[in-house]
């Protein structure tokens, strides 16, 4: 801004002096005209030099400092919202898009999984069989101790018919029939209890007999755990 100021004066100064000078020298041919050549005379010229000022410098134009203008604050209204008014958002679920599965890297450890799951199998299954074959065993000692329990059963009324006789009475007379017993023995075949639950009085003599004479009767070795009760029938025939 500076050097366009400084040329614009020194463009105007120049204007000013030269239009100064035409000036000048136009009315300087106006006075001093040449005379006519008859009559002679004589005229005294003088030229006087005109200096020319010199390039005016140009006054420093003092900058004046320009203070900014404090900015207008605008203030903001701000509408306040009721929260009752505001309607809830509506939550949007993403859809992922479906990814194709990476064909997985075969590793040592997959191929050692199958292996353990293997191994598991097989102990659970170890594990099964072996509960089967308690079971089994079980079973079968209950079987067996059942089938030794029978035949001590059978023993003690083989006994006991060994033992009873038929009254006279009945035989004359031609009585028949069968007597029912109930007997308590301990685990050692020791008698404890007897009872007569059903039959003819005439053969309650007999069975009395019979029964002192067969007990104590011991049983087989680990058959029974604790006193047991044992039902016989005993028959009476003639024929």
């Amino acid at each position: 801004m500076n050097i366009k100021r400084y040329f614009n004066s020194l463009l105007l100064t120049s204007i000013f002096y030269s239009f100064l000078s035409f000036t000048l020298l136009y009315s300087f041919n106006d006075t001093y005209t040449t005379p006519p050549k008859t009559q002679n005379s004589t005229q005294n010229v003088k030229f006087t030099l005109i200096n020319l000022p010199k390039q005016i410098e140009q006054p420093k134009v003092e900058k004046k400092e320009i203070k900014p203008q404090p900015k207008k604050i605008e203030k903001k209204i701000v509408k306040k919202i009721n929260p009752k008014k505001i309607a809830p958002k509506k939550i949007v679920k993403k859809i992922e898009p479906l990814l194709k599965p990476k064909p997985k890297k075969i590793v040592k450890k997959q191929i050692e999984k199958p292996i353990k799951k293997t191994n598991q199998i097989v102990a659970n299954q170890i594990k099964k069989n072996k509960s089967i074959i308690k079971k089994q065993t079980v079973q079968t000692d209950t079987k067996q101790l059942q089938i030794k329990q029978n035949k001590y059963y059978a023993h003690i009324k083989k006994t006991i018919d060994k033992n009873k006789f038929y009254p006279k009475i009945a035989v004359r007379r031609g009585i028949q029939g069968d007597v029912k017993i109930k007997c308590v023995l301990s685990k050692k075949g020791d008698l404890i209890s007897f009872k007569i639950v059903d039959g003819r009085k005439i053969f309650f003599k007999s069975i009395n007999e019979a029964i002192n004479n067969t007990f104590p009767l011991a049983p087989p070795e680990n058959i029974f755990t604790a006193n047991f009760d044992i039902d016989l029938t005993l028959q009476y025939k003639l024929y």
